[in-house]
């Protein structure tokens, strides 16, 4: 699963870029990136996963359980994939409510943005970068 990790507002939001396919045993790994940022944050981690390049993915529950039980933890907020992919929507949507996690799909990083703020008030103070400079920055 090539993707890149990064803290988008240190110590608030991580933010994710997901490209070509993505395999079994690299969920778990990325479980155990994620869980890094949590520990280091001393406040909610809320998680933006951009899935707008993302190739071919696994569909059975299984395969996410490592990676899921980490953003399913109190300290972990809400995971927000951008995507398009009506397969990958509806997959996800399935896997995070069977897994409790917190999840919202976003068409546009803005969107993803805007929802964030809305559930999240104390992000409302704290400046964020404009997408294009994450996105130069990978």
């Amino acid at each position: 699963m090539p993707a890149i990790t990064s803290w988008m507002i240190e110590e608030r939001i991580t933010y994710t870029q997901v490209y070509d396919d993505i395999h079994c045993a690299e969920l778990a790994q990325y479980g155990c990136e994620i869980a890094k940022y949590i520990q280091a944050s001393t406040s909610i981690v809320h998680h933006i996963i951009d899935a707008t390049n993302i190739g071919a993915f696994p569909l059975h529950i299984s395969h996410y359980r490592a990676a899921l039980n980490r953003l399913a933890r109190a300290d972990s907020g809400w995971v927000v994939v951008v995507s398009t992919h009506p397969l990958l929507n509806a997959a996800l949507d399935v896997i995070m409510n069977a897994t409790g996690v917190r999840l919202h799909l976003a068409q546009t990083f803005d969107d993803a943005l805007a929802f964030l703020s809305v559930v999240d008030d104390s992000l409302a103070a704290e400046p964020v970068p404009i997408y294009e400079t994450i996105i130069s920055q990978k």
